[in-house]
């Protein structure tokens, strides 16, 4: 739970229940604290990725956490990892490896991808 005080999990759960999906990064230690999303009745479940692990990874995941009574999760879920030759002067190009995960809304199949990239000064740089 780190330094929040636990009402705060209630604020989040408000705000996260006007949502359908939602792609959360960074989260870190503990995983119950995710479980706020069961206090506002919707049927809501997530997809979370392991841990990235070393000193840019920072032990952090990546998530989706979407109302199953309006999207369905396609049993698709991967890490996207880009060849060397796609590398741009031989260097990362994201701080975290993108998560790709496929619903459904009736009808309509999709992919999200929730992707923690270098920018700006930080572009290239393998830290």
């Amino acid at each position: 739970m780190g330094n929040r005080i636990e009402e705060s999990f209630y604020y989040i759960a408000e705000i996260l229940s006007r949502f359908d999906i939602i792609a959360i990064q960074e989260i870190a230690g503990d995983l119950s604290p995710g479980k706020s999303h069961r206090h506002h009745g919707q049927k809501m479940d997530y997809i979370v990725t392991d841990s990235t692990e070393g000193g840019a990874g920072g032990n952090e995941r990546m998530a989706f956490l979407f109302d199953t009574g309006k999207l369905t999760f396609k049993n698709l879920a991967g890490e996207i990892v880009l060849p060397e030759k796609s590398l741009i002067n031989g260097k990362l190009q994201f701080a975290r490896t993108p998560f790709c995960v496929a619903f459904q809304a009736g009808w309509f199949k999709f992919n999200l991808t929730t992707v923690h990239i270098y920018y700006g000064k930080d572009i290239g740089k393998n830290t």
